[in-house]
């Protein structure tokens, strides 16, 4: 499988709580978007409601929560 995640920094990343903060709002991105290349979906459309970065909504978590971890080496 081939894919590509590209960052185009001269646009504004905004999410629902208004626009990113570099570093750390690109870093919760890249995380999130590594995770749906892993094969993640957004657990809290699938009626969960635990914290995690994959969320479909915007948190203030950074890294992966142990129930992705999981999920990922269980793909």
């Amino acid at each position: 499988m081939d894919t590509n995640i590209v960052v185009n920094e001269k646009l504004i990343w905004s999410g629902y709580t208004g626009p990113f903060e570099f570093p750390f709002g690109r870093r919760r991105v890249l995380i999130h978007e590594f995770g749906r290349l892993l094969g993640l979906g957004h657990p809290n459309e699938s009626g969960q409601t635990v914290p995690a970065i994959m969320n479909s909504t915007v948190s203030g978590l950074d890294d992966l929560q142990p129930d992705a971890i999981a999920a990922i080496n269980a793909l």
